[in-house]
Protein backbone atom coordinates (compact mmCIF):
# COMPACT_ATOMS: atom_id res chain seq x y z
CA UNK A 1 0.00 0.00 0.00
CA UNK A 2 1.63 3.49 -1.32
CA UNK A 3 0.94 6.31 1.54
CA UNK A 4 2.19 9.42 1.65
CA UNK A 5 2.55 11.12 4.78
CA UNK A 6 3.09 15.03 5.05
CA UNK A 7 4.85 16.70 8.84
CA UNK A 8 6.05 20.53 9.09
CA UNK A 9 4.89 23.63 10.99
CA UNK A 10 2.12 25.93 10.34
CA UNK A 11 1.73 27.35 6.96
CA UNK A 12 4.86 25.48 5.68
CA UNK A 13 2.87 23.75 2.73
CA UNK A 14 1.60 20.73 3.66
CA UNK A 15 -2.14 21.13 2.80
CA UNK A 16 -0.84 22.72 -0.74
CA UNK A 17 0.97 19.00 -1.52
CA UNK A 18 -1.87 17.43 -0.08
CA UNK A 19 -4.26 19.08 -2.62
CA UNK A 20 -1.41 18.60 -5.42
CA UNK A 21 -1.37 14.40 -4.65
CA UNK A 22 -5.62 14.15 -3.37
CA UNK A 23 -5.52 15.63 -7.48
CA UNK A 24 -3.48 12.84 -8.43
CA UNK A 25 -5.83 10.24 -7.49
CA UNK A 26 -4.69 9.99 -3.46
CA UNK A 27 -7.40 9.50 -0.67
CA UNK A 28 -6.67 12.16 2.05
CA UNK A 29 -6.56 12.10 6.00
CA UNK A 30 -5.74 13.90 8.35
CA UNK A 31 -4.75 12.98 11.90
CA UNK A 32 -6.00 16.82 12.92
CA UNK A 33 -9.45 15.65 12.00
CA UNK A 34 -8.93 12.44 14.63
CA UNK A 35 -8.81 15.10 17.06
CA UNK A 36 -11.91 17.43 15.81
CA UNK A 37 -14.30 14.32 15.89
CA UNK A 38 -13.38 13.59 19.31
CA UNK A 39 -13.93 17.31 20.37
CA UNK A 40 -17.18 17.05 18.39
CA UNK A 41 -18.49 14.08 20.26
CA UNK A 42 -17.20 15.94 23.57
CA UNK A 43 -19.90 18.47 22.39
CA UNK A 44 -16.13 21.12 22.54
CA UNK A 45 -15.50 23.69 19.81
CA UNK A 46 -12.09 23.41 18.10
CA UNK A 47 -9.02 25.87 18.40
CA UNK A 48 -5.39 25.35 18.06
CA UNK A 49 -4.93 25.50 22.01
CA UNK A 50 -7.58 22.82 22.26
CA UNK A 51 -6.78 20.86 19.56
CA UNK A 52 -3.31 20.95 21.40
CA UNK A 53 -4.74 19.84 24.28
CA UNK A 54 -7.10 16.38 23.15
CA UNK A 55 -4.38 15.39 21.06
CA UNK A 56 -2.02 15.15 23.88
CA UNK A 57 -4.73 13.67 26.19
CA UNK A 58 -5.30 10.73 23.40
CA UNK A 59 -1.89 10.49 23.14
CA UNK A 60 -1.45 9.82 27.38
CA UNK A 61 -4.65 7.44 27.40
CA UNK A 62 -4.44 5.51 23.57
CA UNK A 63 -0.27 5.74 23.35
CA UNK A 64 1.42 8.04 21.13
CA UNK A 65 0.56 6.61 17.70
CA UNK A 66 -3.15 6.48 18.54
CA UNK A 67 -4.18 9.43 15.86
CA UNK A 68 -2.12 7.10 12.54
CA UNK A 69 -4.01 4.20 14.44
CA UNK A 70 -7.55 5.32 14.23
CA UNK A 71 -7.13 6.40 10.42
CA UNK A 72 -5.23 3.36 9.62
CA UNK A 73 -7.93 0.81 8.76
CA UNK A 74 -9.35 3.58 6.13
CA UNK A 75 -6.44 3.61 4.68
CA UNK A 76 -5.68 2.24 0.96
CA UNK A 77 -3.31 2.24 -1.70
CA UNK A 78 -2.69 5.96 -2.74
CA UNK A 79 -3.44 7.36 0.62
CA UNK A 80 -1.85 10.76 1.39
CA UNK A 81 -1.92 11.29 5.54
CA UNK A 82 -1.60 14.99 6.79
CA UNK A 83 -0.97 16.37 10.16
CA UNK A 84 1.71 13.98 11.29
CA UNK A 85 2.80 15.81 14.30
CA UNK A 86 4.46 12.70 16.70
CA UNK A 87 7.30 9.99 15.69
CA UNK A 88 4.92 7.24 16.87
CA UNK A 89 2.80 8.42 14.54
CA UNK A 90 4.90 7.74 11.82
CA UNK A 91 6.00 4.36 13.52
CA UNK A 92 2.45 3.24 12.82
CA UNK A 93 2.19 4.38 9.54
CA UNK A 94 5.49 2.87 8.14
CA UNK A 95 4.07 -0.63 9.55
CA UNK A 96 0.67 0.19 8.04
CA UNK A 97 1.82 0.34 3.64
CA UNK A 98 4.99 1.37 1.74
CA UNK A 99 5.55 5.24 3.38
CA UNK A 100 7.25 8.12 1.81
CA UNK A 101 7.48 10.92 4.99
CA UNK A 102 7.59 13.99 3.15
CA UNK A 103 8.93 17.34 5.31
CA UNK A 104 7.65 20.72 4.50
CA UNK A 105 9.39 23.76 6.14
CA UNK A 106 9.88 26.94 5.57
CA UNK A 107 11.59 29.99 7.48
CA UNK A 108 9.23 31.43 10.29
CA UNK A 109 8.95 34.87 8.77
CA UNK A 110 7.43 33.41 5.56
CA UNK A 111 5.18 31.15 7.29
CA UNK A 112 3.70 33.85 9.56
CA UNK A 113 3.19 36.27 6.33
CA UNK A 114 1.42 33.05 4.76
CA UNK A 115 -0.75 32.35 8.03
CA UNK A 116 -1.17 36.26 7.81
CA UNK A 117 -3.01 36.11 4.26
CA UNK A 118 -4.78 33.20 4.42
CA UNK A 119 -6.73 34.34 7.59
CA UNK A 120 -7.67 31.02 8.77
CA UNK A 121 -9.70 31.44 11.90
CA UNK A 122 -7.96 30.32 15.29
CA UNK A 123 -4.51 31.37 13.69
CA UNK A 124 -2.12 33.31 15.34
CA UNK A 125 -0.90 36.38 13.53
CA UNK A 126 1.17 38.27 15.78
CA UNK A 127 5.35 37.13 15.87
CA UNK A 128 5.40 36.19 19.10
CA UNK A 129 2.66 34.00 19.44
CA UNK A 130 3.16 32.48 16.29
CA UNK A 131 6.90 31.60 17.01
CA UNK A 132 5.32 30.66 20.82
CA UNK A 133 3.10 28.37 19.17
CA UNK A 134 5.80 26.86 17.53
CA UNK A 135 7.94 26.18 20.14
CA UNK A 136 4.72 24.17 21.60
CA UNK A 137 5.06 21.89 18.66
CA UNK A 138 8.68 20.94 19.25
CA UNK A 139 8.09 19.94 22.52
CA UNK A 140 9.97 16.92 24.33
CA UNK A 141 6.63 15.54 25.97
CA UNK A 142 6.47 12.21 25.08
CA UNK A 143 2.55 12.54 24.62
CA UNK A 144 2.91 15.91 22.93
CA UNK A 145 3.63 17.52 19.51
CA UNK A 146 7.02 16.56 18.42
CA UNK A 147 7.09 17.87 14.80
CA UNK A 148 10.76 18.70 15.07
CA UNK A 149 11.38 14.69 15.89
CA UNK A 150 9.10 14.06 13.01
CA UNK A 151 11.10 15.98 10.20
CA UNK A 152 14.22 14.19 11.03
CA UNK A 153 12.52 11.25 10.02
CA UNK A 154 11.31 12.60 6.84
CA UNK A 155 12.33 10.67 3.61
CA UNK A 156 12.83 13.93 1.97
CA UNK A 157 12.66 17.39 3.31
CA UNK A 158 11.15 20.62 1.18
CA UNK A 159 11.75 23.98 2.37
CA UNK A 160 9.16 25.43 0.33
CA UNK A 161 10.16 29.40 -0.12
CA UNK A 162 9.17 29.05 -3.69
CA UNK A 163 5.98 29.13 -6.04
CA UNK A 164 3.25 26.71 -5.53
CA UNK A 165 4.26 24.94 -8.80
CA UNK A 166 7.79 24.38 -7.75
CA UNK A 167 6.37 22.47 -4.24
CA UNK A 168 4.18 20.49 -7.00
CA UNK A 169 7.32 20.13 -9.22
CA UNK A 170 9.27 18.68 -6.30
CA UNK A 171 6.74 16.44 -4.78
CA UNK A 172 6.41 14.82 -8.43
CA UNK A 173 10.22 14.38 -8.28
CA UNK A 174 9.62 12.35 -4.67
CA UNK A 175 6.70 10.24 -6.11
CA UNK A 176 8.74 9.47 -9.29
CA UNK A 177 12.03 8.24 -7.16
CA UNK A 178 10.15 6.71 -4.62
CA UNK A 179 7.19 4.93 -6.28
CA UNK A 180 8.03 5.28 -10.00
CA UNK A 181 5.14 6.98 -10.45
CA UNK A 182 4.86 10.67 -12.03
Amino acid sequence: MMIVAVTGPNAAGKGAVAEHLIGKGFRYFSLSDVVRQELEQQGLSTNRTRMTEAGAHLRRTFGAGVLATRIQPQLVDRSVVDSIRHPEEVAVLRRAGDLLLIGITAPSSIRLERTRRRGRPGDTKEQEAFLAEEAAQNSTDPEGQRIADCLALADATIINTGTVDHLHREVDRLLKERFGIA
